[in-house]
């Protein structure tokens, strides 16, 4: 009996990597040597890239998620992580060297949106987003960079209304950085 289950268990794992090595080589003919790794632990949810010399990386755990990462240029990276449900996030990334890393966390019957775009070269945006379970509406985050050199971070523990960031180089203008959190944690008063 020993025997015989593991006979079965070594042919499921001889289809499962021959299977993948083929899944590994129609999608690397299918993305032009574009690097794309999904992980998606629900059916409800979807995920759509669209790259172009390019590296994403999309992490989905829970339900009714929507995930959409458009990027154009080169060597920009995106790492968006979703936990919980009723998430739904917009990552549009043109320009070169640009780097977006998304940590969004849901537990609220209320829906999370987040919008984040840069547009330029050498951008950066690092946003995670926590907790809140007790949030009275949807919530929303928009944060966008138009030229070069920018970055944002938010650091979102708890927050009850939309939040906007925008930052737009005038002239002769770049290499902003913005640093935003909130949080419920205090120091003790005396």
């Amino acid at each position: 009996m020993k025997k015989y289950l593991l006979s079965i268990l070594f042919f499921f794992f001889l289809l499962s990597a021959g299977a993948q090595v083929f899944l590994d080589e129609k999608v690397a003919n299918l993305l032009d040597d574009n690097l794309i790794e999904m992980d998606n632990w629900q059916a409800i949810n979807q995920v759509v890239v669209q790259q172009i010399g390019n590296v994403a990386y999309v992490n989905q755990a829970g339900s009714n998620q929507e995930s959409a990462l458009q990027q154009n240029g080169y060597q920009n990276e995106a790492n968006l992580w979703q936990e919980g449900n009723l998430i739904t996030q917009e990552v549009f990334q043109k320009g070169s060297e640009n780097t977006i890393n998304s940590y969004i966390k849901n537990t609220s019957l209320y829906e999370k949106t987040v919008f984040l775009m840069q547009n330029g070269n050498n951008n950066r945006i690092d946003l995670a987003i926590f907790g809140d379970e007790m949030a009275p509406t949807p919530q929303s985050i928009k944060i966008t960079q138009e030229g070069n050199g920018f970055e944002a971070s938010a650091f979102m523990e708890s927050y009850h209304f939309p939040i906007e960031i925008n930052q737009k180089a005038g002239a002769g203008g770049g290499e902003m950085k913005i640093d935003v959190s909130t949080s419920f944690f205090s120091f003790p008063m005396k």
